[in-house]
């Protein structure tokens, strides 16, 4: 098909009052031809303890058709179990509109990392996991899963870290070499419901650390990783995009990239 396109060109001349130029082109389009498959858009709140951050009104502004028409939601997995209702509600709301909501750690239990700063409860700052702990962590993830089913704020996908080669300053991390997470994914397909999906590495950079180019040499981490989560800060090498999903054909999401 053809579209006529009119460009507005507006020129501004020293001393001059700006000038508007109306020029006209055509545009044609191949509706049979993709390029990119995008799966959607969406947002994730946080706010202080990172706890009941939406409102209902917010939601629907956000996620409901008449507002901004979000339909992938983002929420952070609290490593303490007593906090797990936080997001329940807006969950919910968000669902009812059709939203597809995965959900993030920022830090696994402080129990189950080495090297770690606690800060409050199961909270805690730098530190890997530890490596002993991954049964137990991933048997812990689905049941962070089930109870969201149980409360009906079902969780669609989940993630294994964020930022999981980033070492943050006065937050939640939890550092993962490409081994620790190709232990941790393998142990969470074998634990997580197969009803839930399995995002990683979601990285600080989109290829700053390599970390995708080595996780992907892995013919396991190429079945058992359902979309490949990363952020988009830092230095970022975007060739990488379509050499991991020529070896996966899984999707690739830019999960995070904040306007402060």
């Amino acid at each position: 098909m053809k579209r006529m396109i009119t460009l507005l060109y507006v020129t501004a001349l020293t001393g001059c009052i700006p000038l508007c130029a109306q020029r006209t082109a055509s545009v044609s389009l191949d509706p049979e031809t993709k390029f990119q498959k995008i799966d959607g858009f969406g947002g994730c709140g946080m706010n202080g303890q990172w706890a009941d951050v939406y409102t209902q009104e917010q939601v629907d502004l956000l996620w409901g058709p008449d507002g901004m028409g979000y339909n992938i939601m983002r929420i952070r997995i609290n490593p303490d179990e007593s906090n797990w209702k936080s997001y329940v509600n807006a969950v919910k709301w968000a669902k009812a509109h059709g939203a597809t909501v995965f959900a993030s750690p920022w830090t696994p239990p402080y129990r189950f990392k080495v090297g770690a700063e606690q800060t409050w409860g199961e909270s805690s700052n730098h530190g890997h996991i530890n490596t002993d702990s991954i049964e137990s962590y991933a048997k812990w993830l689905e049941r962070y899963r089930q109870f969201m089913e149980d409360q009906g704020a079902a969780i669609d996908i989940l993630s294994v870290q964020n930022e999981s080669d980033y070492d943050p300053e006065g937050y939640e991390g939890c550092l993962y070499t490409v081994d620790e997470m190709t232990r941790m994914v393998t142990a969470l397909r074998q634990h997580l419901s197969p009803e839930c999906k399995v995002m990683a590495p979601e990285c600080f950079g989109w290829d700053s650390h390599k970390y995708n180019r080595e996780l992907v040499k892995s013919a396991a981490m190429r079945n058992s990783i359902d979309i490949w989560g990363n952020h988009i800060y830092g230095v970022n090498d975007m060739t990488y995009v379509d050499y991991v999903r020529s070896l996966t054909k899984r999707p690739m999401w830019m999960t995070e990239y904040i306007f402060d």
